[in-house]
């Protein structure tokens, strides 16, 4: 298939310009670059080192301390395999390179940042509304004789 050819009779007017039939400023006037692959990583590779697979070792070695003889019971009879090590803080038990968290420093605790909720009821929230009398509630006659007042003075 020769796709030049083809652009041309749908009104192409060559290379370096746009599909579009009279501008070239609308459109694309050069080819889209696709990525091209120079390196030979592909299916198959592996990108992890396979030499310091601590946790397969130590799900390995728990797996075959587990006694499976009798009819169903499972007993473990390896107590010290590297995920028990783990479990109780001792990190340097994988080779003379450090192992498992060799890298890590432990630091000191972080102290929280929330206060604790006070139970003190003295102080009272800010109202809303300002309010006339005490109790806040004002009887019709008093309510009457304010207004009457008020249109007195106008």
């Amino acid at each position: 298939m020769d796709a030049h050819a083809l652009l041309t009779s749908q009104g192409w007017r060559g290379t370096g310009n746009s599909l579009h039939p009279t501008n070239n400023s609308i459109g694309l006037s050069k080819p889209l670059l696709v990525s091209q692959k120079q390196n030979n990583l592909g299916l198959g590779k592996k990108q992890h080192k396979t030499s310091d697979m601590w946790w397969m070792n130590a799900f390995d070695s728990s797996l075959k301390g587990l006694d499976t003889s009798k009819q169903g019971q499972v007993v473990q009879t390896v107590t010290s395999s590297g995920l028990d090590m783990v479990a109780k803080g001792g990190a340097k038990w994988v080779g003379s390179k450090g192992g498992l968290y060799a890298s890590f420093v432990r630091g000191e605790c972080l102290s929280g940042t929330l206060t604790p909720e006070s139970n003190e009821e003295s102080e009272e929230s800010p109202r809303k509304k300002r309010r006339r009398d005490e109790d806040g509630k004002e009887s019709k006659e008093e309510r009457r004789a304010r207004k009457a007042a008020k249109r007195a003075l106008r």
